[in-house]
């Protein structure tokens, strides 16, 4: 076969085999006149065939026999197919990819819009033109966990003795929300409270305590440990360094239990000490991040002695742990953990789960509506909508007409709902609502409860500190600087007006705040505020420039100011109004509440933290019939 031949019919030999690859899809379309699908199919042939012709006829070698140039031809061209077959592929689909993103681009919401889309259109067609085989994601997590161990996910941490701990990603807060929370640079200590952080989450926490008290509302703030705090020895070599530091929760454990006029309850140790004492049956799960359902007990019962002791009017059903019967679940495995580390439920589905079961004549066999006669992970509580002045609010209700108490309200995260049978004992009406984000005031005024406990887990202390709404904030440091009227530190003076609009007073000699203080500042004016006032107080340094500025709102009729002296040392403070008007400041003194002194809450505390170390925190369940 002479050389001028031999592309040609190269080319039409491939143009064939293409075309008859093709047939279905190229008939398809000229059947539903699809005329831009087919033209683009032919036109894809024929460009092939060409390239491919150009690219294989000089290697074929021309030989004696027609046998040695079909062979080489056939295996050249097999090899170019198997290369080229993807790209083919996808550039026959090229019309319709084309067509999704004219659609896109022709859409209201403009190109902008489009361009934001493209991403995600491009991303649903690759899915759904290429889905992976069923078998890959396990066999990728599989061999990441088991074999390099390493994690898939950002979020899962690969430990030891097949521990799994919480990673760094996305995670709910409030229902319907989710925050990026680095827990991972927590382990490390490299993420603490500043003072100003601290100080903050003192004053939030004592508002919502003083703003209950006047509902005739008792109050407690929990702290909930999370696996890492429980279960150090297991976290991966680079998580564990010599001595660990200190996270945000042993802060502000510490900070709340000296400074904070504020009921608390610190989970840790009790839970500590009972995995001491008792490292079996295990408090959290291995493969989820949340503690267990016997993990969930032993922090209810040492959330019910404090509570006791704090509440002596209020609590009292005490538990036993005789008073239950702990039977471990066989068929137990958290599915959403198995689909993040991309492995098979089989693979895990006999965990550490576990049920208990309340003896017969105790008072949780009058729980109304208890769907099963066990306590386990996942039980649910009936869901119901409570009417409160800004619409309805959906919450969670227990109902146990046998309880001494009228109502109690749960606030938190999982893991207090996971208690949330065992407080059903306590209260005939019992309401759990998830709030880590906010403070639901408005529910709370629509239900007056007895009892307000709000937990707080290790992990949602990386979020910035809580705000409250303005009716639980307000007359907060109006109060705090009238209890403390012999707690006098500063009272400044008045050194002059600028412009006739502002006033401004030296800090010089106010000596620097202490830990744990919160310092109230009362500025006092010389007329009655008016209805939408508002104070801009400006911190002037020792250079004489203002380094930042706050706004205050006043009530109208207000006499004096309140609030919270800011920490930073400054040389004045500069007030004007912010509408503009005359400036009518008179005096500025400053208060402290100094470091509270040891109440009856931190008594208890010391008190059931040294119980901790007896056996009373290393319940034994009674055994399986």
């Amino acid at each position: 076969m002479t050389r001028q031949f031999r592309r040609p019919l190269l080319f039409a030999f491939i143009a064939l085999t293409l075309a008859v690859c093709l047939h279905p899809a190229l008939a398809h379309s000229l059947r539903e006149r699809r005329w831009l699908s087919f033209f683009a199919g032919l036109t894809l042939v024929i460009l092939s065939a060409a390239l491919l012709a150009h690219r294989l006829a000089p290697s074929i070698r021309l030989g004696n026999t027609n046998t040695g140039l079909f062979r080489d031809l056939a295996l050249s061209f097999g090899f170019m197919l198997i290369i080229a077959w993807p790209l083919v592929s996808h550039v026959y689909t090229a019309p319709s990819t084309l067509k999704m993103t004219a659609l896109a681009f022709n859409r209201q919401d403009g190109i902008i819009a489009a361009i934001k889309n493209a991403r995600g259109l491009f991303e649903t067609y690759w899915q759904n033109a290429c889905p992976p085989p069923s078998w890959y994601l396990p066999l990728n997590g599989f061999i990441k966990v088991h074999l390099f161990g390493i994690s898939p996910d950002e979020r899962v941490i690969v430990g030891e003795n097949g521990f799994f701990y919480e990673g760094a990603g996305q995670r709910m807060t409030d229902r319907g929300q989710s925050e990026y929370l680095d827990v991972v640079a927590d382990y490390l200590g490299q993420r603490p409270f500043t003072t100003a952080e601290l100080r903050q989450w003192k004053i939030a926490l004592e508002q919502r305590a003083w703003w209950l008290r006047r509902l005739g509302c008792d109050y407690v703030f929990i702290l909930a440990p999370d696996k890492a705090l429980v279960y150090p020895e297991y976290l991966p070599k680079r998580l564990r360094p010599q001595h660990f530091p200190v996270r945000r929760y042993q802060q502000l454990a510490s900070y709340l239990r000296r400074y904070a006029d504020v009921h608390f309850i610190d989970l840790l140790p009790p839970l500590a000490a009972t995995k001491k004492q008792q490292p079996e049956p295990p408090l959290f799960y291995k493969t989820d991040f949340h503690w267990n359902t016997y993990g969930a007990f032993i922090a209810y019962l040492h959330m019910n002695e404090t509570l006791a002791a704090m509440f002596p009017g209020h609590i009292q059903h005490r538990p036993r742990p005789s008073d239950f019967i702990l039977v471990p679940r066989r068929d137990w495995s958290s599915s959403r953990f198995m689909d993040m580390l991309q492995l098979p439920k089989s693979l895990y589905i006999r965990e550490n789960g576990y049920m208990l079961r309340p003896r017969c004549g105790t008072i949780y066999g009058h729980i109304i509506g208890r769907p099963s006669p066990f306590i386990y992970d996942g039980i649910q509580a009936r869901a119901k909508s409570v009417a409160t002045k800004n619409g309805e609010i959906t919450v969670n209700l227990l109902e146990n007409p046998a309880a001494a108490l009228d109502e109690i309200v749960l606030l938190g995260d999982s893991f207090l709902e996971k208690c949330l049978y065992f407080f059903a004992a306590d209260a005939k009406r019992l309401i759990y609502h998830r709030a880590v984000a906010h403070f639901p005031a408005a529910l709370l005024e629509t239900e007056k409860p007895s009892l307000v406990a709000q937990e707080a887990l290790a992990m949602y202390l990386l979020r910035r500190p809580p705000d409250n709404p303005p009716p639980v904030a307000a007359g907060y440091f109006a109060r705090k600087f009238r209890d403390h009227a012999d707690k006098s530190v500063f009272v400044a003076e008045k050194i002059g007006q600028e412009n006739q609009t502002a006033a401004v007073f030296s800090l010089r000699g106010m000596p620097p705040q202490r830990e744990g203080e919160v310092r109230v500042a009362c500025l006092r004016i010389t007329e009655a505020a008016q209805a939408g006032e508002r104070i801009v107080a400006t911190l002037i340094g020792e250079d004489g420039k203002p380094r930042h500025s706050m706004t205050i709102e006043v009530e109208p009729g207000d006499s004096a100011i309140f609030f919270a002296a800011p920490i930073d040392q400054a040389a004045a403070l500069r007030f004007h109004r912010e509408n503009g008007g005359a400036p009518f400041f008179h005096s500025l003194e400053f208060r402290s509440d100094l470091k509270p002194r040891q109440s009856a809450v931190a008594k208890t505390e010391d008190n059931t933290a040294a119980t901790n170390a007896d056996d009373s925190l290393s319940p034994k369940i009674g055994d399986p019939p």
